[in-house]
C-alpha cells in the first residue's frame, strides 16, 4: 500500500511540475529586448549623467520645400516674396508636401538643385544648410535694398516610417528637430513583435542612399548621430524572427486562458490516479 502511495505522489508531484513550468512559461518572457535606452554596465542609466548630442546641420535636397519671406520697405519686394504670391508659379518639380501648406505656397528646390525666386532669379539649393542658403539670398538682396529682414526656413519636416510599429505611413512636423524616438512615438510606437535591437534608417546624401541600422535598447543612441533624424529620412522597424509564432502578447494571453482549465484537468486526474490505485 506504501508502494502505491508513493507512486502516486511521484506522479502528482511529477503532473505539479509540468503545470508550475506552463505557468513559469506564460510569464517569463525576458524585458531586455523590449527595454529602450539601456546601459550595458548594469541596465540602469545614471540619472544625474549629462550625455552629449551629436548634432549635424540638415543639408538641402532636390524636391525640399522652402518658406521665405523677406520684408521692407519696398512694398512691391515685399508682395513679390509673399509667399501666397509665389506659391502658384515655384512649385516646378516639388513633391507633395503630405497635407501641409507649403505644398502650395513655398519655394521647391527643382531638379537642378536650384531654386527659382522673383527679382533674384536663380538660387544655387541643394547641399547647402538653411544658414549657408540664408547667406546666399543675402548676397543677391544687397544688391538691391539696404535694410530689409530675411527669413528661410524649411516649410516642413516630412519623414516615413515603415514595419512593426503602430501607425506606419508617411509625417510631416513643423519642427526643425526631431529624434528617432518622437519619431516612434507619434507612429504609435513598437508593436509587441518589434525588433527593438534592428531599427534601419535609410538617409539620402548628394551621392546616393546609405542604410543606418540603430539598436533602440541601448543609451548609446542618444550618443549617435541617427538620433535625430533627417527629413526625408525612412524608418523601417524590423519584425523579431519569431514572428511565425505568433504575437508574444497573443501567446501570454492564450496561456493565460487555458491555465484555469489545466488546473482543472490536473485536479480530475490527481483525483482518478488516487481512487484507481486504492482499488
Amino acid at each position: 500500500m506504501n508502494i502505491k502511495l508513493k507512486t502516486i505522489a511521484l506522479k502528482r508531484n511529477i503532473l505539479i511540475s509540468a503545470f508550475a513550468l506552463l505557468i513559469m512559461l506564460s510569464s517569463c518572457v525576458s524585458n531586455k529586448r523590449f527595454v529602450l535606452l539601456q546601459s550595458k554596465n548594469n541596465g540602469t542609466v545614471d540619472s544625474t549623467a549629462i550625455i552629449p548630442l551629436n548634432r549635424t546641420d540638415y543639408r538641402l535636397q532636390i524636391n525640399d520645400i522652402l518658406y521665405i519671406s523677406i520684408v521692407c520697405d519696398d512694398e512691391k519686394i515685399t508682395k513679390a516674396f509673399s509667399s501666397n504670391q509665389a506659391g502658384g508659379n515655384m512649385m516646378q518639380g516639388a513633391v507633395g508636401g503630405l497635407g501641409t501648406q507649403f505644398y502650395l505656397t513655398g519655394y521647391s528646390v527643382n531638379d537642378a538643385g536650384e531654386m527659382l525666386l522673383p527679382i533674384l532669379g536663380k538660387i544655387p539649393t541643394a547641399g547647402k544648410t538653411i544658414n549657408e542658403l540664408r547667406e546666399s539670398v543675402k548676397l543677391e538682396l544687397d544688391k538691391y535694398l539696404k535694410v530689409y529682414h530675411l527669413f528661410v526656413q524649411l516649410a516642413d519636416f516630412k519623414f516615413s516610417i515603415m514595419g512593426a510599429v503602430g501607425r506606419p505611413g508617411n509625417v510631416s512636423i513643423m519642427r526643425n528637430q526631431v529624434t528617432i524616438i518622437e519619431a516612434i512615438a507619434n507612429a504609435g510606437d513598437f508593436l509587441p513583435t518589434a525588433q527593438r535591437k534592428k531599427v534601419n534608417i535609410i538617409r539620402q546624401y548628394p551621392d546616393g542612399v546609405k542604410i543606418h541600422q540603430v539598436d533602440m535598447t541601448s543609451i548609446n543612441i542618444v550618443k549617435s548621430p541617427f538620433y535625430f533624424i533627417k527629413p526625408n529620412d525612412v524608418i523601417y522597424v524590423e519584425p523579431l524572427k519569431m514572428r511565425e509564432f505568433g504575437d508574444l502578447t497573443s501567446v501570454q494571453t492564450s496561456l493565460s486562458t487555458i491555465s484555469p482549465l489545466l488546473n482543472t484537468m490536473l485536479i480530475v486526474l490527481n483525483t482518478y490516479l488516487i481512487f484507481r490505485n486504492i482499488k
